[in-house]
């Protein structure tokens, strides 16, 4: 996917679709300013509706605008990991969200969903 015209700082994203089942699995995204990124999405063997049990965030912590605090970078101290092909030290931070307990379609109105039709 590319976005048209200047849409802030996505340059491009790409989506790995399981097409037997229909879900994503994979979303990677390229910024401007923050490097790539990319989400993980985990299902449950039971499959009745898309939606992941687990997602897991990978992303460069370099390219991330964060405390020094947070990055392991006080003291001008390095940032330890694995160096990249123009030898420059990354490291990746990774987030994981869990999701359970979800409740689909139970509870609301139809009528929330519909439009206003005054």
């Amino acid at each position: 996917i590319i976005p048209l015209g200047d849409r802030g700082d996505l340059i491009l994203t790409t989506l790995l679709v399981d097409k037997e089942q229909f879900i994503i699995r994979k979303i990677e995204s390229t910024t401007k300013t923050n490097g790539t990124f990319s989400i993980d999405l985990k299902y449950d063997n039971n499959i009745k509706y898309p939606l992941p049990s687990q997602m897991i965030f990978t992303f460069n912590v370099q390219k991330m605008q964060m405390p020094k605090e947070i990055t392991g970078d006080i003291g001008g101290e390095e940032h330890s990991g694995k160096e990249n092909q123009s030898g420059k030290k990354t490291t990746t931070g990774k987030v994981y969200v869990t999701y359970s307990d979800y409740k689909v379609n139970k509870g609301i109105p139809d009528s929330v969903f519909e439009e206003n039709k005054k």
